[in-house]
């Protein structure tokens, strides 16, 4: 399986600060620290022009400047601030188990509070401010670290793992895919979604939900038909508007999965009755649709009626509520609890078998509030995103019949689109990572702001895509023209770069504020610790003045190579070649301006009036006909000996420079045949040691191979488990000896009121 590494770096839920896992001396020291670093970025160290390090549209390094002297200017009281980077060095345990397993991802959300919501009000506890929970995943453990910031510095208030009772239970060959964390206000803090798989054995995937109040669900489980695992599954995402979630293959397979929800969600009461209502409607137009077949009606009848049934069982009676209902997945006897069954795919793997076999890594929805359908972006591998639209997922469950599976399956409801696809080209080649880790790095970010906007990021940096197709889709459904016009041909798609990485460290992290004080600013972390920030709307109105400036449909972004001295010389010649004119656009126009001159005077005749009897009449028209002629004819004439004689000059030249180029030529051409006869007899020298260099290669690679231990990819992946056991076990003797601890001072403190008590009772006799 190919694990890809997500961002370690998180925003803060009040969007005023980025957490990060700093892992530059986990290998060297043996330590990792969580780094807090406030927003704006005031300390951010320009890269540009300097060591080339980064470079960015729209300011590399892009800073905030003004903003705590104008905090200080509105509110004095507020002019000391905490200190803008703040660290604080995980616990050892941790340390140890990344180790073996490098993070893959950290998420940062709100503490979780232990009172239960109202759903009359939908008020909560309200948590500290400065305290946050950071939830850092690797490919076998799944870490929850509270935080807060007290006096001024960061302190780890508790560590726990969310889904410790679930994978020591799992099979030794169990991994991780991805941890996601819901996004909204009306889940409960502290839930969090975890995709495994077991391919090595079983072949099997589990979807394991943790909710708010720390119970353990996993709604849904397949099993893929590929034994040789070429097609893992890589990435998943929630679909929370919809209960569904979303599983991505590395081949660009999307398979769905409905109802997928955590317990305690709010929803208003509205939306419960409407979807509800929906429902019922569903259910009796397709009782009576004649359109389809009897056994599609019933097999869609039957799957209506459970989602209606699970709908009722989850969010109980709607009448009787508040504004708010609230999930309840632990009801007894309650249809929550029933397995939900994976639908597709829902977009098939031949979609994105292009050039070069890219190969899908991430995948994000869209936010659609307008749209009947849902809107995702695939990101592969060579800068390919692909946006896809697919029809809305309807709630199915495990105990289907293969018959009702077959037909839901076929549905023409599941047709989906690929309505983009772009491949941004400008990625640097780099030597492999120097982040220390040997895993892929890649996120989709889609923009908060601005839903036409998508962030991609890797190591090499991040590149930014506008598009239109929400507005080109809506046209699209509500278009009763039939013009036939695709949506990428309504759609105005666009990228350009915001961030590029030179080749000493790598992209670790990207975030993007949505506070509007600090602006549309994304903040991306490095390998080395540097924070870079990017503005966005700067970086977009570049790329636009860019593409007015050059009237290109297409980006003009282009990373261009430096020009070789030698093809810098040819280009040289070839321009002053093509200078110089042919001679007949030369001498043409000037033949011709001649004969026009001749023809014009015509024949002169005369030469036997005396010079006395000559009148002013014949004076005047011999220096008129004196003059045409040296207009017309003479200064033609002479300009065209000198283009002559200049031409003449100028061959003379090119001669005189090609023959010494064939000179040259001819000593190069002597120089190779030399050389080519020197090649040749080496050839055979080295043709007739080769057997001798082959026993002795071979001879090499046996004695290597008796001196270095080799062990096969099971061997590896045991004593890996075995140094995953030891660091669990050495946490838990921590454990223990706190707990024998507790236990010697419980027994001591029973033992002597156990003492005062029989002293009580012999005095009590006595007396």
């Amino acid at each position: 399986m190919t694990h890809v590494k997500r961002s370690l770096s998180s925003l803060s839920p009040d969007q005023k600060s980025v957490y990060s896992l700093d892992v530059q001396s986990l290998q060297t020291k043996g330590e990792v620290s969580i780094v807090r670093h406030a927003l704006p970025l005031s300390d951010t160290k320009s890269k540009v022009g300097g060591s080339g390090m980064v470079s960015g549209r729209g300011g590399s390094a892009y800073t905030y400047a003004g903003e705590e002297t104008a905090i200080a200017i509105r509110d004095p009281s507020k002019a000391k601030q905490l200190p803008k980077v703040m660290t604080a060095a995980l616990p050892k345990r941790i340390v140890h188990a990344l180790l073996i397993d490098e993070p893959l991802g950290l998420i940062c959300g709100v503490a979780a509070s232990s009172q239960e919501p109202n759903t009359n009000t939908l008020r909560r506890t309200k948590t500290p401010k400065n305290r946050v929970t950071l939830t850092i995943y690797s490919a076998v453990s799944v870490w929850t670290v509270r935080v807060t910031v007290a006096d001024a510095s960061l302190c780890i208030e508790d560590v726990s793992e969310p889904f410790e009772e679930y994978l020591v239970a799992c099979p030794t060959d169990t991994r991780i895919v991805r941890v996601r964390a819901p996004v909204g206000e009306l889940i409960p803090p502290g839930s969090l979604a975890m995709l495994v798989n077991t391919t090595n054995t079983t072949g099997d995937h589990r979807l394991v939900l943790h909710h708010g109040d720390g119970t353990l669900t996993h709604p849904l489980q397949f099993h893929d038909n590929n034994d040789d695992d070429s097609d893992p599954v890589v990435d998943f995402a929630l679909l929370e508007s919809e209960f569904a979630v979303l599983m991505l293959h590395t081949s660009g397979s999307v398979y769905a999965a409905s109802p997928v929800l955590f317990d305690g969600t709010a929803l208003p009461t509205s939306v419960v009755r409407h979807r509800v209502a929906a429902l019922d409607h569903e259910c009796d137009s397709t009782s009576s649709e004649s359109k389809q077949t009897e056994s599609y009606r019933d097999a869609k009848w039957r799957q209506q009626r459970a989602a209606r049934q699970w709908m009722t069982d989850v969010f109980g009676d709607a009448e009787n509520n508040g504004p708010y209902a609230t999930a309840s997945l632990f009801r007894t006897r309650s249809s929550a609890s029933w397995p939900v069954q994976r639908q597709g795919p829902l977009l098939s793997n031949t979609s994105t078998h292009t050039t070069n076999n890219p190969t899908a890594l991430s995948i994000e929805p869209l936010r659609t509030c307008t749209l009947p359908t849902t809107l995702l972006v695939i990101g592969s591998t060579n800068g390919l995103l692909q946006f896809v639209a697919l029809p809305p997922i309807e709630a199915r469950f495990g105990f289907e019949s293969d018959a009702d599976t077959a037909t839901l399956d076929l549905e023409p409801s599941f047709a989906s689109a690929v309505l983009e696809t772009v491949r941004f080209d400008q990625r640097h080649e780099r030597g492999g990572s120097k982040s220390g880790g040997s895993l892929p790095f890649h996120a989709l970010l889609p923009d908060p702001i601005s839903s036409n906007l998508v962030h991609c990021a890797d190591e090499g940096g991040v590149f930014s895509v506008s598009h239109s197709l929400v507005s080109s889709l809506e046209r699209a459904l509500n278009n009763d023209n039939g013009d036939g016009d695709g949506i990428a041909d309504r759609a105005d798609t666009r990228a350009w770069s915001c961030l590029t990485v030179g080749s000493s460290a790598d992209a670790t992290g990207m975030v993007l504020s949505e506070d509007a004080r600090l602006g549309h600013v994304l903040v991306a972390r490095l390998s080395n610790g540097d924070m870079e920030a990017v503005n966005v709307t700067a970086a977009q109105y570049l790329n636009e003045a860019s593409l007015l400036g050059t009237k290109e449909t297409s980006t003009p972004l282009l990373l261009k190579e430096h020009a070789s001295p030698s093809s810098k010389t040819a280009s040289q010649a070839l321009a002053a070649m093509e200078s110089i004119p042919p001679f007949y656009e030369v001498s043409i126009p000037l033949i011709q301006k001649a004969g026009v001159g001749l023809s014009s005077v015509g024949k002169l005749v005369g030469g036997s009036t005396q010079p006395c009897n000559i009148q002013a009449g014949m004076v005047a028209t011999l220096i008129d006909t004196k003059s045409k002629l040296e207009r017309n004819v003479v200064l033609p004439l002479r300009e065209l000996f000198h283009q002559i004689t200049q031409r003449t000059k100028l061959l003379e030249q090119m001669y005189a420079s090609q023959a010494l180029q064939l000179a040259k030529l001819k000593g190069q051409m002597d120089v190779l045949r030399q050389r080519q006869k020197e090649s040749i007899e080496l050839k055979k020298m080295l043709e007739g040691q080769s057997a001798l260099l082959c026993q002795r290669s071979a001879g090499v690679l046996e004695t290597s191979r008796d001196l270095l231990p080799t062990i096969t990819q099971a061997e590896y992946d045991y004593f890996q488990q075995l140094k995953r056991w030891e660091t669990t076990c050495e946490s838990r003797e921590d454990m223990v000896t706190r707990i024998q601890a507790d236990a010697s001072n419980l027994t001591r403190k029973l033992s002597q009121s156990a003492a005062l008590q029989l002293l009580s009772e012999n005095i009590n006799e006595e007396l």
